[in-house]
C-alpha cells in the first residue's frame, strides 16, 4: 500500500471511531451538541497526537499512548480542568 492510501486509511479509521463514538453519546447518552462537540474536539486531539506520535489506529493506543497524552496536555499547561474533560472525553 502506498504511504498516501495508508494515510488515508489511518485518517479514515479514527474519523469512522470519531463518529461512531458521537453518535453513541447522541444517541445513546442522550448528551447536548455543545457536549459533543467538545469531545470530539478533544478525539481529535489525540487523533493528532497519535499521528504525530505512535502511529496507532484506535484500536491499538496503548497506556504508553495515552501517558504520553496525558503528559503532552500537561506540557501544553492546560488547566485541570480542561485536562480532566480531554481524559474524560477520550477514556
Amino acid at each position: 500500500m502506498d504511504a498516501r492510501k495508508k494515510n488515508t486509511a489511518y485518517n479514515d479509521a479514527w474519523e469512522a471511531t470519531i463518529d461512531d463514538f458521537t453518535t453513541y453519546l447522541q444517541f445513546e447518552r442522550s448528551l447536548s451538541n455543545n457536549t459533543v462537540h467538545a469531545y470530539a474536539f478533544d478525539c481529535r486531539k489525540l487523533f493528532l497526537f497519535c499521528r504525530t506520535h505512535s502511529k496507532a489506529l484506535p484500536t491499538e493506543v496503548t497506556r504508553q499512548d495515552m501517558e504520553q497524552f496525558l503528559a503532552s496536555l500537561y506540557d501544553a499547561r492546560l488547566s485541570k480542568r480542561s485536562q480532566a474533560r480531554i481524559i474524560s472525553g477520550v477514556r
